[in-house]
């Protein structure tokens, strides 16, 4: 199977050791997808709202996924190129890489916190295709403190308010996955704001 890549589109990669990683990076709100310790409120899927989210219900998930063609999976780094699509010789030097981050316990290419580091190093591997999601925006429109949007001369905009996804400058650079429900939160209360502003008007 070969995939059209193009440049809207990447891949995640990851090993057979993806669930015991999923509970190790004690992941939290949008990111978790691991259950929760014995005695926590149990954790559902977003898919269905009922499914609890455990390795075997992840791994039916992942199964369906990969039957779909969304995913690829494979026994070696050069068969999964192959079925990627994507040379495997860079393929087999990136995960090398990787790897050698893992091994070191620290990211000097990226940055990512150690924790979330992991090796790519247990068969099957498996790589999923991605397209970017909607969930908010770390730009948007520029507002003032009446919500209204600035000129490029910094003057406002009368009669004019943003608020939800299009408002920018509320996260400044990195969207905090810890605080779940922020970018809800965030839409309801300025929209209220807004809302009353104009009803006093």
């Amino acid at each position: 199977m070969k995939s059209n890549m193009n440049r809207h589109t990447w891949w995640q990669i990851f090993d057979a050791n993806y669930y015991s990683d999923c509970e190790r990076f004690q992941a939290a709100r949008c990111s978790r997808v691991a259950a929760p310790e014995e005695g926590q409120a149990p954790m559902n899927s977003y898919l269905d709202g009922t499914s609890p989210l455990n390795a075997e219900y992840l791994q039916g998930q992942l199964d369906g996924v990969i039957s779909s063609g969304a995913a690829v999976q494979a026994d070696s780094i050069d068969e999964l190129a192959e079925l990627m699509g994507v040379p495997a010789d860079a393929l087999v030097e990136t995960v090398a890489r990787y790897n050698e981050l893992w091994d070191a316990q620290e990211d000097a290419d990226f940055g990512k916190k150690a924790f979330c580091l992991s090796a790519i190093a247990q068969p099957p591997y498996t790589a999923v295709h991605l397209a970017g999601w909607l969930l908010c925006t770390l730009g948007g429109v520029t507002v003032n403190t009446s919500l209204q949007p600035l000129r490029e001369d910094g003057t406002a905009i009368e009669g004019v308010y943003v608020v939800g996804n299009d408002q920018g400058g509320f996260y400044g650079t990195v969207y905090p996955e810890t605080f779940g429900g922020l970018n809800n939160g965030k839409g309801m209360t300025f929209g209220y704001l807004v809302g009353k502003a104009l009803a006093e008007a």
